[in-house]
């Protein structure tokens, strides 16, 4: 079954795709003008991306929805146009190790923040023990993690040494302090939604985040009409 998920408005002729953590460490320098591709698959490290030249307007994302129990989509798909498929070529592979990917506009890139937005962090834990300490600190529970949430940065110091000095649960515990970061934002508030899809605002334009059911290598694919127009965007999660 075909659900919308949102829209994605492209202002610069440039559609990106990439995997959520990726989105930190990358650049506009990435793709610079010896990049003449109308579309294809950049590396920069460890990692790649998904560009393609469009048209500047507004974009319906779908996903496709699973009967496997333990997972949420087996697709996903931005339409281009409506025109009918005569053929699909396989562009290339997407790699994850956020089970995370997002979709955006590439000159949201200028705004996209590795620092706290608001001047808030949170304090997480997870592990062998970690429920054990969050009973004793009384933290809140969000997927696999417990700690404490929008907290203002420059106490997260002060709330790392609470956890520390519960000695005898650190075998296994993993913690740290992290910012309310653009990448923070978004991920937990994918974790948090029923479908596991969100957004992000940046003005009067958003980023699409969609929640994986594990990290792998996703073969993405454009179809084409009669004469040769993109139509369609898809990305295979099975």
């Amino acid at each position: 079954m075909k659900t919308k998920l949102g829209e994605i408005r492209i202002t610069n002729n440039k559609l990106q795709i990439i995997d959520l953590d990726s989105m930190d460490y990358y650049s506009e320098d990435f793709i610079n003008d010896d990049v003449t591709d109308k579309y294809g698959i950049i590396e920069f490290g460890e990692y790649n991306l998904f560009f393609a030249a469009v048209e500047n307007k507004l974009y319906n994302v779908f996903g496709i929805k699973s009967k496997n129990e333990f997972q949420e989509w087996d697709e996903l798909v931005v339409e281009l146009n409506d025109e009918e498929i005569s053929s699909t070529e396989k562009i290339g592979e997407l790699y994850t190790d956020s089970t995370s990917l997002i979709i955006y506009d590439s000159s949201l890139i200028n705004n996209w923040s590795v620092a706290s937005v608001d001047g808030l962090a949170n304090v997480v834990c997870w592990g062998r023990h970690a429920s054990k300490i969050a009973n004793k600190l009384d933290l809140e529970q969000k997927r696999n993690v417990y700690g404490w949430f929008g907290i203002p940065s420059e106490k997260a110091d002060e709330y790392i040494k609470k956890i520390k000095r519960k000695k005898r649960f650190w075998y296994g515990l993993q913690y740290f302090s992290e910012p309310h970061s653009s990448k923070n934002i978004l991920r937990y508030s994918i974790e948090e939604s029923k479908n596991n899809v969100s957004d992000l605002a940046f003005g009067s334009n958003k980023v699409i985040g969609l929640g994986l059911h594990q990290d792998g290598i996703w073969p993405i694919y454009i179809d084409f009409s009669k004469n040769t127009k993109p139509c369609r965007i898809r990305i295979s999660l099975k």
